[in-house]
C-alpha cells in the first residue's frame, strides 16, 4: 500500500507548477490565493485549477475564514489554530502580537505609541485579536492591559508556520501586505 500512495503522489505532483504551489503550501500554511499568486507569479485561474485538483485528491484543504480563502494541507491544524494563523498572517495584528510577546500587560495607549495608526484602527486589530482567543484583556494592580492569552500556543503557530516569513517576502518585492 506504501508503494501504491508513493506512486499517487508522484504522480498528482508530477506537474512543476502544482509541485510548487503544493510546496509553498506546506511552508505556508493558510496563506491566501491571491499571495499564492503574487508570490508565484502565477495566473490566480492556475493556482486556483491546481489548488482544486490537490484538493480532490485530499492533498490539501480550502477554508474561507475573515473573506480569505485560505489553503492548508489536509487534516495539518485544527479550526482554532486556523483561524489563528489566519490573524497572524495579517501584518498589523502579528505586530502587535509581537509587541504583546515582550510587553507583557501593555495598556491600549503604549501599544499606540509603538504604532503608526490611528487608536480606532489598533482598537479594531486588538478585538480582532480578542475574539480569536490569541490575547486576553488582564487587570494586574489596578493597571488594565492587554497580554497574549496563551505565549506558548502562539509561540509555537509563530515558530511552526512562520507567518512572518512571509510578510517579510512581500516587504521584500515591494508590495504592500
Amino acid at each position: 500500500m506504501g508503494c501504491l500512495n508513493r506512486r499517487k503522489t508522484k504522480k498528482i505532483l508530477d506537474f512543476d507548477k502544482r509541485r510548487e504551489i503544493y510546496n509553498f503550501i506546506l511552508e505556508n500554511p493558510g496563506v491566501n490565493i491571491s499571495k499564492i499568486s503574487k508570490l508565484l507569479k502565477m495566473s490566480i485561474p492556475l493556482i486556483i485549477y491546481h489548488i482544486r485538483y490537490l484538493q480532490k485528491h485530499d492533498f490539501v484543504s480550502i477554508k474561507k475564514l475573515k473573506g480569505y480563502t485560505r489553503v492548508y494541507l489536509k487534516d495539518d491544524l485544527g479550526s482554532k489554530d486556523r483561524e489563528k494563523l489566519a490573524v497572524l498572517r495579517q501584518e498589523t495584528p502579528l505586530k502587535i502580537v509581537n509587541f504583546l510577546l515582550i510587553n507583557n500587560c501593555s495598556k491600549h495607549n503604549e501599544i499606540l505609541k509603538e504604532f503608526n495608526i490611528a487608536a480606532s484602527t489598533l482598537s479594531y486589530h486588538l478585538e480582532k485579536l480578542l475574539k480569536n482567543g490569541i490575547i486576553t484583556l488582564n487587570t494586574v494592580r489596578n493597571k488594565v492591559g492587554y497580554s497574549i492569552k496563551n505565549k506558548k500556543d502562539i509561540r509555537r503557530l509563530i515558530k511552526k508556520y512562520k507567518p512572518l516569513r512571509i510578510l517579510m517576502l512581500f516587504i521584500f518585492q515591494g508590495q504592500k501586505y
